[in-house]
């Protein structure tokens, strides 16, 4: 008999507890919530781009998941578990309602399910790159405006922040718009930034302008980001965020590949660390503007003709005569070809040493020195080579010196005469 009764409290036990969890996994809601400090006036409908919009992530370290509301779950990282109070299952006094409501005080509650066009998040490491990519997208924007605004022309370095931002974007399964509408999208928002700024913009509708990476996300087709239940993520400093309350519903965009943002490292902006798959390392060195080794050089030749052009028009380093000679012909030609241009452009920063100097004239391209519109620290590079030309040998020194096919401005003259006077 008492093995008849201990079977069935088992059976009703777990009878009970089937029902519990499938009332729960058809029923719960996922309810996050807003704490708003200073009184600020949400009421049931805030506007959208509320926070952390375009005037105010300069310098910021966080918000670049978006301008918008920012909620939490508060189980990660946060002393206080609002669910248990206010949840699903928690005090019979609040509504189960979804949408966004005040459940006391300053404290705001919404169900995330009825908000199915957010970006999800399913771990840190994903969170990680995330939050820096889009940290970057804002970067980019601060420092393109600056740029733009002084010269009102796109900078030189846009470019190699594009593939970066494309490459990083990619590893999220997001998009970026091709480059021309890129540079559109910055320059409307720059735009709008300056005129707001100069208070030219005040009398137009009081919605503020979201942040260039909203504007990414919005891009992508999704209303906010969700990191509810991510640990250093699902918290009062970073938090899930949506940009627009009044979009309920929309539609789920999966993300595919889910088991790829367990494997990439969080440490750094994505794409910065080694993979140990040369062709892979390659990209990132480009992208990240780091120096290439002979070893990199070997493995260009080895690559279709159209990455080859496209590596050394993005390569922006002087290459040393000892790793010209594992480059090809067509290779070789594209370096130098393009080496002018990226010098009177400002995308080669570096000054050349003496082993870079002797690959462009051992290669023929001596009029790159002559060139009197490039410059270093305000001196042609002609006038750069004579003050170290004493580091040649007499070959080459010769060479430089007897085929000058312009006037010397008065500097270069005068280091000129210095260099006869000292070494005849």
């Amino acid at each position: 008999m008492g093995s008849f009764f201990i079977l069935q409290k088992i059976f009703i036990y777990m009878k009970s507890l089937i029902k519990k969890l499938l009332r729960e996994g058809l029923d719960e809601a996922e309810y996050n919530y807003h704490v708003s400090s200073g009184g600020m006036p949400l009421g049931n409908n805030p506007e959208p781009y509320g926070s952390d919009n375009i005037f105010r992530m300069q310098g910021r370290g966080t918000g670049h998941f978006g301008s918008g509301v920012y909620f939490s779950t508060y189980k990660c990282g946060d002393n206080t578990d609002y669910d248990n109070k206010y949840g699903q299952y928690g005090s019979k006094s609040i509504p189960n309602n979804p949408e966004l409501i005040n459940v006391e005080a300053n404290l705001y509650r919404v169900d995330f399910d009825i908000y199915k066009n957010l970006y999800r998040v399913n771990n840190n490491n994903h969170a990680e790159i995330l939050f820096k990519t889009l940290k970057l997208c804002n970067e980019t924007f601060y420092s393109f405006n600056a740029a733009y605004e002084d010269e009102q022309k796109v900078p030189n370095w846009l470019g190699n922040r594009y593939l970066l931002l494309k490459n990083n974007l990619e590893k999220l399964a997001l998009k970026i718009p091709n480059y021309k509408e890129f540079i559109e999208m910055l320059i409307k928002s720059s735009t709008y930034y300056t005129d707001f700024r100069q208070k030219k913009n005040t009398n137009e509708d009081t919605t503020l302008e979201a942040s260039f990476s909203t504007k990414i996300m919005e891009y992508n087709g999704y209303n906010g980001v969700n990191v509810s239940s991510i640990h250093g993520y699902d918290n009062t400093l970073h938090g899930s965020v949506i940009y627009d309350m009044s979009k309920i519903d929309g539609n789920p965009k999966p993300i595919t590949n889910i088991g790829m943002f367990c494997k990439i490292t969080n440490k750094g902006v994505a794409g910065e660390m080694l993979t140990g798959n040369k062709s892979e390392d390659l990209k990132l060195k480009l992208l990240n503007d780091k120096d290439l080794i002979s070893t990199d050089f070997e493995l260009i030749n080895q690559l279709p003709q159209q990455t080859q052009l496209m590596i050394m028009k993005r390569y922006n380093k002087f290459i040393p005569d000892y790793n010209i000679t594992y480059l090809n012909d067509y290779c070789k030609t594209i370096y130098f070809k393009t080496l002018a241009y990226k010098l009177k452009n400002g995308l080669i920063e570096e000054a050349p040493n003496v082993r870079a100097i002797e690959s462009i004239i051992d290669n023929g391209y001596l009029n790159i020195i002559y060139d009197p519109t490039i410059l270093f620290n305000g001196s042609t590079f002609l006038l750069y080579v004579l003050n170290v030309i004493w580091r040649f040998d007499e070959e080459v020194k010769t060479q430089i010196i007897n085929n000058i096919p312009r006037e010397l401005n008065p500097d270069e003259q005068e280091q000129l005469k210095m260099y006869h006077e000292e070494y005849g």
